[in-house]
Protein backbone atom coordinates (compact mmCIF):
# COMPACT_ATOMS: atom_id res chain seq x y z
CA UNK A 1 0.00 0.00 0.00
CA UNK A 2 2.24 3.05 -0.93
CA UNK A 3 -1.22 5.57 -0.90
CA UNK A 4 -5.00 5.78 0.46
CA UNK A 5 -7.98 7.60 -0.60
CA UNK A 6 -8.97 8.68 2.77
CA UNK A 7 -12.39 10.15 1.13
CA UNK A 8 -13.07 6.63 -0.55
CA UNK A 9 -16.30 6.19 1.63
CA UNK A 10 -17.26 3.36 -0.65
CA UNK A 11 -14.27 1.32 0.14
CA UNK A 12 -14.13 2.00 3.72
CA UNK A 13 -17.34 1.20 4.54
CA UNK A 14 -16.95 -2.37 2.85
CA UNK A 15 -14.02 -2.48 4.99
CA UNK A 16 -15.67 -1.79 7.96
CA UNK A 17 -18.84 -4.61 7.17
CA UNK A 18 -16.13 -7.10 5.93
CA UNK A 19 -14.77 -6.59 9.67
CA UNK A 20 -17.91 -6.80 11.01
CA UNK A 21 -19.85 -9.41 9.18
CA UNK A 22 -16.29 -11.37 10.36
CA UNK A 23 -16.10 -10.54 13.92
CA UNK A 24 -15.32 -13.08 16.46
CA UNK A 25 -16.85 -13.77 19.61
CA UNK A 26 -15.00 -13.77 22.87
CA UNK A 27 -17.47 -16.33 24.33
CA UNK A 28 -19.16 -18.14 21.49
CA UNK A 29 -16.09 -18.39 19.73
CA UNK A 30 -13.69 -20.30 21.98
CA UNK A 31 -14.53 -23.28 24.02
CA UNK A 32 -13.56 -21.89 27.41
CA UNK A 33 -15.06 -25.35 29.08
CA UNK A 34 -12.29 -27.60 27.42
CA UNK A 35 -10.09 -25.98 29.50
CA UNK A 36 -5.66 -26.05 28.97
CA UNK A 37 -3.83 -29.08 28.49
CA UNK A 38 -0.82 -28.66 30.40
CA UNK A 39 1.00 -31.62 28.99
CA UNK A 40 1.42 -30.17 25.58
CA UNK A 41 3.78 -27.28 24.13
CA UNK A 42 2.41 -24.08 23.10
CA UNK A 43 4.91 -22.66 20.44
CA UNK A 44 6.97 -24.58 18.09
CA UNK A 45 10.55 -24.52 18.46
CA UNK A 46 13.54 -25.43 16.50
CA UNK A 47 16.24 -28.13 17.13
CA UNK A 48 18.23 -25.13 19.22
CA UNK A 49 15.57 -24.72 21.53
CA UNK A 50 16.32 -20.82 21.76
CA UNK A 51 19.83 -21.13 23.37
CA UNK A 52 19.54 -24.63 25.22
CA UNK A 53 20.51 -27.09 22.47
CA UNK A 54 20.25 -30.73 23.35
CA UNK A 55 17.69 -30.10 25.63
CA UNK A 56 15.78 -32.95 27.22
CA UNK A 57 11.79 -33.66 26.27
CA UNK A 58 11.19 -32.31 29.77
CA UNK A 59 13.11 -29.22 29.00
CA UNK A 60 12.11 -28.21 25.68
CA UNK A 61 8.25 -28.45 27.05
CA UNK A 62 8.92 -26.35 29.72
CA UNK A 63 10.42 -23.83 26.90
CA UNK A 64 7.77 -24.17 24.50
CA UNK A 65 5.39 -23.03 27.73
CA UNK A 66 7.83 -20.44 28.53
CA UNK A 67 7.79 -18.74 25.08
CA UNK A 68 4.04 -19.06 24.54
CA UNK A 69 3.07 -17.21 27.69
CA UNK A 70 5.53 -14.68 27.08
CA UNK A 71 3.74 -14.15 23.95
CA UNK A 72 0.53 -13.81 25.38
CA UNK A 73 0.83 -11.48 27.40
CA UNK A 74 3.73 -9.09 24.92
CA UNK A 75 0.54 -9.20 22.97
CA UNK A 76 -2.15 -8.23 26.12
CA UNK A 77 0.36 -6.00 27.13
CA UNK A 78 0.82 -4.30 23.59
CA UNK A 79 -3.01 -4.25 23.00
CA UNK A 80 -3.71 -2.85 26.10
CA UNK A 81 -1.27 0.09 25.84
CA UNK A 82 -2.35 0.40 22.04
CA UNK A 83 -5.57 1.41 24.21
CA UNK A 84 -4.28 3.69 26.59
CA UNK A 85 -2.29 5.69 23.96
CA UNK A 86 -5.51 5.77 22.02
CA UNK A 87 -6.31 9.58 22.45
CA UNK A 88 -2.63 10.99 21.62
CA UNK A 89 -2.39 8.94 19.00
CA UNK A 90 -5.69 8.17 17.12
CA UNK A 91 -8.04 10.78 18.20
CA UNK A 92 -6.24 13.98 18.80
CA UNK A 93 -4.63 13.68 15.17
CA UNK A 94 -7.98 14.04 13.90
CA UNK A 95 -8.38 17.25 15.91
CA UNK A 96 -5.68 19.03 13.66
CA UNK A 97 -6.36 17.32 10.69
CA UNK A 98 -10.59 16.32 10.31
CA UNK A 99 -11.36 13.20 8.15
CA UNK A 100 -14.46 11.76 7.36
CA UNK A 101 -16.54 9.37 9.90
CA UNK A 102 -16.14 6.51 7.56
CA UNK A 103 -12.30 6.17 8.65
CA UNK A 104 -13.32 7.09 11.71
CA UNK A 105 -15.63 4.50 12.15
CA UNK A 106 -13.07 2.07 11.04
CA UNK A 107 -10.69 3.33 13.49
CA UNK A 108 -12.76 3.14 16.28
CA UNK A 109 -13.77 -0.75 15.41
CA UNK A 110 -9.74 -1.36 15.07
CA UNK A 111 -9.56 -0.47 18.78
CA UNK A 112 -12.57 -2.32 19.35
CA UNK A 113 -11.62 -5.74 18.35
CA UNK A 114 -8.24 -5.06 19.82
CA UNK A 115 -9.47 -5.09 23.51
CA UNK A 116 -11.21 -8.31 22.48
CA UNK A 117 -8.09 -9.67 21.52
CA UNK A 118 -5.92 -8.69 24.86
CA UNK A 119 -9.44 -10.06 26.92
CA UNK A 120 -8.75 -13.39 25.44
CA UNK A 121 -4.82 -13.66 25.82
CA UNK A 122 -4.68 -12.35 29.12
CA UNK A 123 -7.94 -14.74 30.04
CA UNK A 124 -5.51 -17.80 28.71
CA UNK A 125 -2.32 -16.25 31.30
CA UNK A 126 -4.01 -15.98 34.20
CA UNK A 127 -5.87 -19.79 33.86
CA UNK A 128 -2.23 -20.78 33.96
CA UNK A 129 -0.87 -18.88 36.22
CA UNK A 130 -3.64 -20.15 39.05
CA UNK A 131 -2.32 -23.40 37.64
CA UNK A 132 0.96 -22.93 38.73
CA UNK A 133 0.16 -21.89 41.65
CA UNK A 134 1.15 -18.26 41.36
CA UNK A 135 -0.35 -14.92 41.35
CA UNK A 136 -1.15 -13.76 37.45
CA UNK A 137 0.27 -10.20 38.75
CA UNK A 138 3.10 -11.71 40.49
CA UNK A 139 3.95 -13.74 37.00
CA UNK A 140 3.62 -10.81 34.80
CA UNK A 141 6.49 -8.83 37.17
CA UNK A 142 8.94 -10.93 35.53
CA UNK A 143 6.98 -10.75 31.84
CA UNK A 144 6.95 -8.01 29.31
CA UNK A 145 5.22 -5.06 30.32
CA UNK A 146 4.00 -1.84 29.13
CA UNK A 147 1.82 -0.26 31.33
CA UNK A 148 3.91 2.46 33.87
CA UNK A 149 6.48 1.58 31.46
CA UNK A 150 9.20 4.63 30.48
CA UNK A 151 8.26 2.97 27.25
CA UNK A 152 4.68 3.87 27.43
CA UNK A 153 6.12 7.22 28.57
CA UNK A 154 8.16 7.78 25.61
CA UNK A 155 5.34 6.54 22.79
CA UNK A 156 2.91 9.18 24.90
CA UNK A 157 5.56 12.15 24.88
CA UNK A 158 6.57 11.56 21.13
CA UNK A 159 2.96 11.43 19.85
CA UNK A 160 2.56 14.52 21.81
CA UNK A 161 5.11 16.21 19.85
CA UNK A 162 3.58 14.86 16.75
CA UNK A 163 6.15 11.80 16.52
CA UNK A 164 4.41 8.36 14.82
CA UNK A 165 6.88 5.89 16.44
CA UNK A 166 4.15 4.27 17.81
CA UNK A 167 1.99 3.47 15.26
CA UNK A 168 5.07 2.18 13.28
CA UNK A 169 5.48 -0.08 16.16
CA UNK A 170 2.14 -1.09 15.89
CA UNK A 171 2.50 -1.76 12.23
CA UNK A 172 5.95 -3.81 12.68
CA UNK A 173 3.57 -5.67 15.91
CA UNK A 174 0.49 -6.83 13.37
CA UNK A 175 3.11 -8.48 11.30
CA UNK A 176 4.43 -10.00 13.83
CA UNK A 177 1.06 -11.47 15.25
CA UNK A 178 0.77 -12.73 11.81
CA UNK A 179 4.07 -14.24 11.79
CA UNK A 180 3.41 -16.30 15.09
CA UNK A 181 0.39 -18.07 13.89
CA UNK A 182 2.07 -19.35 10.68
CA UNK A 183 4.63 -20.70 12.96
CA UNK A 184 2.66 -22.67 14.43
CA UNK A 185 0.19 -23.71 12.00
CA UNK A 186 2.18 -26.61 10.76
CA UNK A 187 2.57 -28.19 14.54
CA UNK A 188 -1.23 -27.51 15.37
CA UNK A 189 -1.78 -30.85 15.81
CA UNK A 190 0.79 -31.27 18.82
CA UNK A 191 0.14 -28.16 20.68
CA UNK A 192 -1.94 -27.07 23.46
CA UNK A 193 -5.63 -26.61 21.49
CA UNK A 194 -7.05 -23.70 23.60
CA UNK A 195 -3.80 -21.72 22.94
CA UNK A 196 -3.43 -22.40 19.09
CA UNK A 197 -7.25 -21.88 18.38
CA UNK A 198 -6.62 -18.19 20.39
CA UNK A 199 -3.85 -17.59 17.81
CA UNK A 200 -6.25 -18.95 14.87
CA UNK A 201 -9.10 -16.85 16.10
CA UNK A 202 -6.41 -13.69 16.77
CA UNK A 203 -4.57 -13.77 13.00
CA UNK A 204 -8.09 -14.08 11.54
CA UNK A 205 -8.56 -10.36 12.45
CA UNK A 206 -5.46 -9.34 12.33
CA UNK A 207 -4.47 -10.28 8.97
CA UNK A 208 -8.14 -7.85 8.66
CA UNK A 209 -6.28 -5.07 10.60
CA UNK A 210 -2.73 -5.29 9.04
CA UNK A 211 -3.64 -2.42 6.56
CA UNK A 212 -5.38 0.09 9.51
CA UNK A 213 -1.77 1.18 10.70
CA UNK A 214 -0.28 1.99 7.54
CA UNK A 215 -3.23 3.75 6.77
CA UNK A 216 -3.38 6.03 9.70
CA UNK A 217 0.95 6.76 8.89
CA UNK A 218 0.26 7.32 5.28
CA UNK A 219 -2.64 9.49 6.65
CA UNK A 220 -0.48 11.26 9.22
CA UNK A 221 2.24 11.31 6.17
CA UNK A 222 0.34 13.21 4.10
CA UNK A 223 -1.36 15.71 6.68
CA UNK A 224 1.65 16.97 8.28
CA UNK A 225 3.20 19.99 6.55
CA UNK A 226 4.98 21.69 9.57
CA UNK A 227 8.71 21.67 8.20
CA UNK A 228 9.63 20.36 11.53
CA UNK A 229 7.85 17.29 11.95
CA UNK A 230 8.25 16.70 8.53
CA UNK A 231 12.17 16.20 9.30
CA UNK A 232 11.59 14.94 12.27
CA UNK A 233 9.38 12.42 10.62
CA UNK A 234 11.92 11.09 9.05
CA UNK A 235 13.22 9.54 11.75
CA UNK A 236 9.42 7.75 13.50
CA UNK A 237 10.74 4.36 11.88
CA UNK A 238 13.76 4.80 13.75
CA UNK A 239 12.57 6.05 16.64
CA UNK A 240 10.28 3.29 16.82
CA UNK A 241 12.93 0.11 15.66
CA UNK A 242 15.36 1.63 19.27
CA UNK A 243 12.38 1.61 21.50
CA UNK A 244 10.95 -1.53 20.66
CA UNK A 245 14.39 -3.40 20.68
CA UNK A 246 15.17 -1.65 24.19
CA UNK A 247 11.60 -2.89 24.97
CA UNK A 248 12.52 -6.15 24.18
CA UNK A 249 15.71 -6.72 25.60
CA UNK A 250 14.99 -5.20 28.38
CA UNK A 251 11.79 -7.73 28.83
CA UNK A 252 14.26 -11.01 28.34
CA UNK A 253 16.52 -9.58 31.02
CA UNK A 254 13.55 -9.78 33.85
CA UNK A 255 13.04 -13.55 33.15
CA UNK A 256 15.85 -14.14 35.61
CA UNK A 257 13.57 -13.06 38.13
CA UNK A 258 12.00 -15.94 37.62
CA UNK A 259 14.08 -17.42 40.47
CA UNK A 260 11.87 -16.29 43.09
CA UNK A 261 9.05 -19.19 42.05
CA UNK A 262 11.67 -21.67 42.94
CA UNK A 263 9.72 -24.53 44.48
CA UNK A 264 6.19 -23.45 42.98
CA UNK A 265 5.58 -25.86 40.06
CA UNK A 266 8.17 -28.43 38.37
CA UNK A 267 7.37 -25.92 35.67
CA UNK A 268 9.27 -23.08 37.60
CA UNK A 269 12.06 -25.47 38.56
CA UNK A 270 12.99 -26.66 35.26
CA UNK A 271 13.30 -23.32 33.52
CA UNK A 272 15.62 -21.83 36.65
CA UNK A 273 17.83 -25.10 36.71
CA UNK A 274 18.37 -24.02 33.08
CA UNK A 275 19.68 -20.34 33.89
CA UNK A 276 22.92 -21.18 34.19
CA UNK A 277 23.26 -22.50 30.52
CA UNK A 278 22.63 -19.34 29.78
CA UNK A 279 24.36 -17.32 32.03
CA UNK A 280 27.39 -18.61 31.29
CA UNK A 281 27.04 -17.54 27.50
CA UNK A 282 28.97 -14.50 25.88
CA UNK A 283 26.33 -10.73 26.20
CA UNK A 284 27.25 -9.66 23.02
CA UNK A 285 26.82 -13.29 21.48
CA UNK A 286 22.99 -13.87 23.27
CA UNK A 287 22.35 -10.45 21.75
CA UNK A 288 22.99 -11.17 18.26
CA UNK A 289 21.87 -14.56 18.36
CA UNK A 290 18.44 -12.27 19.37
CA UNK A 291 18.47 -10.80 16.55
CA UNK A 292 18.95 -12.53 13.91
CA UNK A 293 18.91 -16.29 14.72
CA UNK A 294 16.02 -16.81 17.74
CA UNK A 295 12.33 -17.68 16.80
CA UNK A 296 9.23 -15.39 17.65
CA UNK A 297 12.14 -12.54 18.80
CA UNK A 298 14.40 -11.74 15.82
CA UNK A 299 11.89 -10.76 13.61
CA UNK A 300 10.52 -8.57 16.13
CA UNK A 301 13.30 -7.30 16.96
CA UNK A 302 14.94 -7.23 13.71
CA UNK A 303 13.17 -4.87 10.86
CA UNK A 304 14.50 -7.20 8.54
CA UNK A 305 11.47 -9.65 9.37
CA UNK A 306 9.24 -7.30 8.23
CA UNK A 307 9.90 -6.51 4.57
CA UNK A 308 6.41 -5.26 4.32
CA UNK A 309 6.64 -2.56 6.56
CA UNK A 310 10.54 -1.35 4.57
CA UNK A 311 9.13 -1.44 2.04
CA UNK A 312 6.07 1.02 2.81
CA UNK A 313 8.92 2.96 4.82
CA UNK A 314 10.60 3.80 1.70
CA UNK A 315 7.91 4.10 -0.21
CA UNK A 316 7.18 7.01 2.58
CA UNK A 317 10.47 8.50 2.51
CA UNK A 318 11.33 7.17 5.91
CA UNK A 319 14.95 6.38 6.93
CA UNK A 320 15.46 2.97 8.98
CA UNK A 321 17.98 1.33 10.78
CA UNK A 322 19.95 -1.45 9.04
CA UNK A 323 20.25 -4.80 10.68
CA UNK A 324 22.35 -8.17 9.43
CA UNK A 325 19.73 -10.69 8.07
CA UNK A 326 17.53 -12.85 10.39
CA UNK A 327 18.46 -16.43 9.64
CA UNK A 328 16.22 -18.51 11.73
CA UNK A 329 16.06 -22.60 11.93
CA UNK A 330 12.89 -24.52 10.86
CA UNK A 331 10.88 -25.97 13.59
CA UNK A 332 11.23 -29.71 14.17
CA UNK A 333 8.14 -32.31 15.70
CA UNK A 334 8.58 -33.20 19.50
Amino acid sequence: MSSFNFHDENRLIKMSQNWRENNWDLEASIDWSAGIDFNKPLVSLDEHAFFFPGASKEQRLAISQMMGLLIAASIFEMEESLIRIKSECFLKPFDRYPVGPEFLNLGEQFFAEEVKHSAVFKRYFNLYSEKLGVDPSDFLAILPQVRSSNTEAILKFHANQGGHAFWWIVAIVEQEFLEIYRKLKPHAAQLDPLYYKLHQLHYEEEIRHAPFPLMMLDFLNKTENKPLHYLLGKFDLVTAQVIQGTWTMLSIRKLRKIKKFKGKDPFFDILIDMLPQIEKQNSLQVMYKLFTQTPYVSTFVNPEGTAKILKFAKQQGKFSLPFPEIDTSEAVDY
